[in-house]
């Protein structure tokens, strides 16, 4: 609608995606958005545009693109990991974390990513044609408390927060995500 670059990318129930500021302009008059592409008219979900769900598919290729256009040097790589978003001086080619020199060392210095690969910004820069930077995972959000998905509801088949176990789930089946991918494995090998 914007035609700029996504923001916030959602969809909606035909599956076309649009920017969430553009559907809450379009939504400001009704409680019905018109989808601009197939004129599908569909309802907004109770508290309003920002619960309808998030293109993930989108996200990823702008997070390609903002990674791209810093490794070129079209836009200045600011620290990924610190508040102060300090100029970055290395890419961790393993989380493709642009780090400032502080960050950096204690990157290099933890447990967890000890054996990540770093790359300065100046040889990035000379062989960005024969590099792999792994993309960033990033963990789907829960919608209402904005938290990561880390639990999975059986009696509701669903991915649910912390939060949400608390408010909606605590008398219902539910484990970490990671014990019920186990738990689906061994299902699988039977």
């Amino acid at each position: 609608i914007c035609y700029e670059l996504y923001k916030k990318p959602k969809y909606l129930p035909c599956y076309h995606s649009y920017c969430e500021d553009c559907l809450v302009k379009l939504a400001a008059r009704s409680n019905d958005v018109t989808c601009p592409e197939c004129r599908k008219t569909s309802a907004v979900p109770t508290g309003g545009v920002k619960h309808l769900p998030n293109n993930f598919y989108i996200n990823r290729l702008l997070d390609e693109v903002a990674l791209k256009r810093k490794v070129e040097g079209e836009e200045k790589a600011k620290c990924d990991e610190c508040l102060k978003e300090d100029p970055a001086e290395v890419l961790c080619m393993d989380c493709a974390m642009f780090l400032c020199s502080n960050c950096h060392g204690h990157h290099k210095n933890s447990k967890q990513y000890q054996n990540h690969s770093m790359m300065p910004l100046g040889e990035l820069k000379s062989q960005k044609e024969t590099i792999t930077i792994k993309p960033k995972a990033k963990n789907a959000l829960c919608q209402e408390h904005e938290l990561e998905l880390n639990f999975y509801c059986e009696t509701c088949d669903q991915l649910v927060c912390q939060y949400c176990i608390m408010k909606d789930h605590l008398k219902h089946d539910h484990d970490t995500v990671k014990k019920m991918a186990m738990k689906q494995r061994k299902e699988l090998e039977k």
